[in-house]
């Protein structure tokens, strides 16, 4: 989200930058081919097409895949017309470990 003022140009000036992920939750399941490097990931019983440009913090995509069930993310995604999801970034915590806030899970 930008908070910020537009002037008499048209140039824009933000104020405020802060960012909120899409979905954020326990993983279900994740499939991850690295040949391709396309995978999809479940969560909340949606769906999340994972690929080369999906940038991964916290663990790799294999280790996600390896042990699905031993992390929780957060995911920033865009809804495609299927309604399925495409991950721009997933950052994972294993189990145990706390993100910076209070939510355990949400999709937005």
């Amino acid at each position: 989200k930008i908070e910020g003022d537009w002037d008499d140009s048209g140039q824009g000036r933000a104020d405020k930058v802060s960012y909120d992920d899409t979905l954020r939750g326990p993983i279900s399941g994740m499939s991850w081919d690295e040949v391709t490097r396309t995978g999809t990931l479940t969560m909340l019983g949606q769906s999340i097409a994972l690929d080369g440009k999906t940038v991964f913090r916290g663990a790799t995509p294999t280790a996600l895949a390896d042990n699905p069930q031993g992390y929780r993310i957060r995911v920033s995604a865009w809804r495609l017309e299927d309604g399925s999801f495409r991950a721009s970034f997933v950052g994972a915590r294993a189990i145990g470990l706390e993100f910076d806030d209070n939510n355990e899970v949400e999709i937005e």
